[in-house]
């Protein structure tokens, strides 16, 4: 979610692409938990969240994070487009 507006559902080795105005956001994941992380999105650039995924007691916890142009160029390379909503 983004701003408490679902935008899509991720899988292994899957990415999320949303477009979004400037200023600031909150990003969710949901599954066993739910973690939220606030970004400060400035124009013209791209924000890189990784979703960190650990087995829980029945089913996969979330951890978000923010993460450098670098590391997140390299994850989506390494991964496929999930469909959006």
């Amino acid at each position: 979610e983004i701003d408490a507006k679902p935008i899509g559902q991720t899988a292994a080795n899957t990415y999320l692409y949303k477009e979004v105005s400037p200023g600031k956001h909150t990003v969710t994941s949901k599954s066993e938990n739910t973690d939220s992380l606030e970004i400060n999105v400035v124009p013209g650039t791209l924000s890189y969240i990784w979703q960190e995924v650990k087995m829980g007691v029945l089913y996969a916890r979330t951890k978000l994070h923010l993460v450098s142009d670098t590391d997140g160029k390299k994850g989506v390379l390494e991964t496929n487009l999930a469909e959006t909503k």
